[in-house]
């Protein structure tokens, strides 16, 4: 967990829903990206994502090759940091970082998660 920083209901409840899912797809949508996860869960990233696969850093737009690797990976943690990132972690320390601060949005919202249809086609979704 990031230290310093309380964590509240929705984080917890984000992280029960994305750990051990796998990542079954990345889409590149316009200027954002999309995670499905066992493809009825998403997280969509609206500014710029980053990483580390394989101890090398990746950025997006520069890097969509790296991104695809983390296709049949299992989310393994869940962090969030209101004022600065989210962060899926994977086995071999590889991580997929949103950022969420006011300097990397380019609109009002940085992240989406999706979770499942919970009845007729009514979804949980968390916001930041």
């Amino acid at each position: 967990m990031i230290t310093g920083v309380k964590e509240d209901a929705g984080v917890a409840s984000a992280r029960a829903l994305l750990v051990g899912r796998d990542i079954t797809s990345v889409c590149f949508v316009r200027d954002w990206v999309e995670l499905a996860l066992d493809d009825d869960v998403r997280v969509a990233a609206f500014t710029p994502p980053r990483g580390v696969w394989a101890a090398r850093p990746w950025g997006y737009p520069i890097d969509l090759r790296s991104m695809l690797k983390y296709i049949n990976q299992t989310v393994v943690g869940f962090q969030l940091d209101e004022h600065s990132s989210a962060e899926l972690t994977f086995s071999h320390e590889h991580t997929f970082v949103i950022p969420l601060d006011e300097n990397a949005r380019w609109g009002p919202e940085a992240l989406h998660i999706i979770g499942p249809s919970v009845a007729e086609g009514t979804r949980d979704m968390w916001v930041w």
